[in-house]
Parts: C-alpha cells; structure tokens; sequence
C-alpha cells in the first residue's frame, strides 16, 4: 500500500481579525513522531453582500448526513491542488452569499461566473460565463458544474460575481486551476 492523502475540514466560527492557523501532527504508532504547520489567517467580512471563497470541487452529491464534507444537503469533495486531470470532463463549485438582502433593492440579483485562461503577460481568453438569478436573503449558496472536456491544457481563472438589478458589482472573488488535456 502507498501513502493516502489526508483530507479533512473544520467548521468554526471566527470573529474579523487577524490570526494565526497551526496544524499539528502526531503518528498515533510513534508519540515522537510529529510536525507542525503555521501560517497566517485573515478573516475578512464585507459590509454588505459577502461571497465566501470559491470552493473548487472533484466531487458533489446529494446527502443530510452529519459529515464535515456536508453543507446544504450536498457532500463535497474538494479539489485538490486546483488541477483538472485528463479524464475529468466536469468543473464544480461551491459559494456561499451572505447579506445579499442588506444591499439588493429588487426583487432578485444576479450570480456570474465566467471561466477565462491566462495567456500570460496579463493577457486572458473568455472561455466560458454562466449566471443565475438569485433573490435577496441572509444566506445562500451556489452549486456549478460546468463541462470542461473541450477545455485545452492551460492555466485558468475562475471569476464569482454577485451583481445588482442595474449590474453593479456587488462582490467579486476568483481562483486559478490548471487543466491537462492532451485529448
């Protein structure tokens, strides 16, 4: 047998600041067997409508278990290393919104996502936008698969924005991931 890889996630609610995130391992067959891993944690909320970080998925599926992995009916597998594979034909991921009931004037606002890659030197290609409407409230979420067979090998950025009746931007998060497709 080779090594596994670890997964695991913790809930927890943290008031705005900053902060400092230790992990610490122990070999539960060595007592002196240990490591440790610190790096620093900022905790941010906007005043207004807030959009969590993008949750970059290999996997989702229905379910209400007491799992770590699950939030709002759903279990989710993140992705690891923000790398899409040859074999993999779907993109998913997760967001949540908060406050969007606090700056929204209309009956609904509007959930754009859009996939560009990066050419490099700060050059990027519009590959794909999907978006969903969405009303006002003190908290949702968003789930996305979006099919990316066609997608050639590259450096990619995937952009999450929430945005008014009159498009204004409300907020705005993003995240890069590879792809590797030789087909």
């Amino acid at each position: 047998d080779g090594p596994e890889d670890l997964l695991d996630v913790k809930r927890m609610f943290v008031p705005v600041g900053q902060y400092e995130l230790e992990i610490s391992f122990q070999d539960v067959h060595d007592a002196n067997n240990t490591a440790a891993f610190t790096s620093p944690l900022a905790v941010n909320l906007s005043v207004g409508a807030h959009l969590s970080e993008i949750l970059l998925l290999r996997s989702y599926r229905p379910d209400n278990s007491e799992s770590p992995f699950t939030k709002n009916g759903y279990f989710l597998e993140p992705l690891p290393f923000r790398y899409y594979d040859r074999t993999t034909t779907m993109l998913a991921f997760y967001a949540e919104i908060y406050h969007s009931g606090k700056v929204v004037k209309g009956d609904s606002y509007l959930v754009r996502y859009l996939i560009e890659q990066d050419l490099g030197n700060g050059k990027m290609e519009l590959i794909s936008v999907g978006n969903q409407n969405k009303k006002p409230s003190a908290i949702d979420a968003v789930l996305v698969p979006i099919g990316i067979s066609k997608m050639k090998s590259g450096n990619y950025v995937l952009t999450v924005e929430l945005r008014n009746e009159t498009n204004e931007l409300l907020a705005s998060r993003q995240v890069s991931f590879q792809r590797s497709n030789p087909f």
